[in-house]
Parts: structure tokens; C-alpha cells; sequence
């Protein structure tokens, strides 16, 4: 006779594990994941209520992972995940976070040099286009200028430099620069 294997199923819920960054930038999107226990005839009914503190709550995959944007203060911060079952069940789980603060700057990217052959007496049309990144902030705080506006400009016969920045909402900067040089051939 040969013995089966036995699985023995929970007979409470009970969350298994929360992890995540303990250390997070201020502003920054950041993903939790968690795993749990439950009877499997209570499975089916178990509700995720994830708490971001000050922080908001982003997304959710319930039985999953969450995701929350951190808050701007600076300072602690307690992660909680309660599940609770159609049978009153319930359980907690906290993480605790430093929120500290967001030293990245963004990133502009900008063309190399630029040279152009002129067109007419005004210089040359060029396309001057940037793009910006940042591995803390969500890109709509990110803002960006440039000392010659994006898009397609007039260049004047000669050697511009173009000066482009990028900051975001806590103050961090980068700051990138390239020339355009419109060569005089000039039209009679």
C-alpha cells in the first residue's frame, strides 16, 4: 500500500510576507508585495486593503502587490496591508519606511552638435528636440526648458548654443547644452 500525500489547508488567514523598499525617496512610486494564507472555502472572499500612510495608494493586484507614491514630507512612515475574510478573519501586517529625501535629478537628453547649410539671409530652420527622464519622479513633475524653443526654429548664420534644463518639484537640476552652427550660404 503506498501513502498519499496529505495537504493540509490553513484554517485561519494570515499574511505570509510584505516586502518592499524601507528606504524611499520622497515623491517616488514604489511596489509592495505581499503573499498570505487562508481557508481555501474563504479564498475566494478575502479583501486587500492596503494603506499608503500620507502616501497615496497608486494600483493595486490584489492577492499580490500594491503600489504607493510617497509622501513629500521627509521622516517615518508605516506601510500596513488588512486582509479580512467573509468569515471575520483578519489580519495585519506592517512595513516601516524612512522617507527620505529626493536627490536624483532628472535627466535631459539633448542632439550632439548640430550643422546646417543656410537656406536664406535669416540663417537656417533646424529641429531642436530634448527628451527628459527621472528614476524618482513621475515626469509630469518634471519640468524643461531650453534657451531656443523645441520644435523647428530659425537658427542665425553662426554658432548658437542652445542651453537646456531640467528640474524637478524638490529642486534637483541637470543641465545640458549644444550648438547650432548655421554655415553663411548666403543667397544672392
Amino acid at each position: 500500500s503506498s501513502i498519499l500525500p496529505v495537504t493540509v489547508q490553513p484554517t485561519s488567514l494570515r499574511i505570509t510576507s510584505l516586502t518592499g523598499p524601507t528606504a524611499v525617496e520622497q515623491g517616488r512610486l514604489v511596489t509592495y508585495a505581499y503573499a498570505f494564507t487562508a481557508p481555501s472555502a474563504a479564498l475566494a472572499t478575502t479583501t486587500f486593503f492596503p494603506s499608503c500612510g500620507p502616501g497615496s495608494l497608486v494600483s493595486q493586484v490584489p492577492g499580490v502587490s500594491f503600489s504607493c507614491r510617497m509622501p513629500d514630507a521627509v521622516g517615518p512612515l508605516q506601510i500596513v496591508l488588512r486582509l479580512e475574510n467573509s468569515v471575520g478573519q483578519v489580519d495585519l501586517e506592517a512595513l516601516d519606511v524612512a522617507v527620505v529625501p529626493d536627490t536624483t535629478a532628472p535627466s535631459i537628453s539633448v542632439p550632439d552638435d548640430i550643422v546646417r547649410d543656410s537656406t536664406s539671409n535669416a540663417g537656417a530652420q533646424v529641429g531642436v528636440f530634448v527628451s527628459v527622464s527621472d528614476a524618482v519622479d513621475v515626469l509630469g513633475d518634471v519640468r524643461s526648458a531650453c534657451s531656443s524653443p523645441e520644435g523647428f526654429s530659425v537658427f542665425p548664420i553662426g554658432v548658437t548654443t542652445v542651453t537646456c534644463n531640467a528640474e524637478d518639484r524638490f529642486g534637483n537640476r541637470d543641465t545640458k547644452s549644444f550648438t547650432v552652427t548655421v554655415l553663411d550660404r548666403s543667397v544672392p
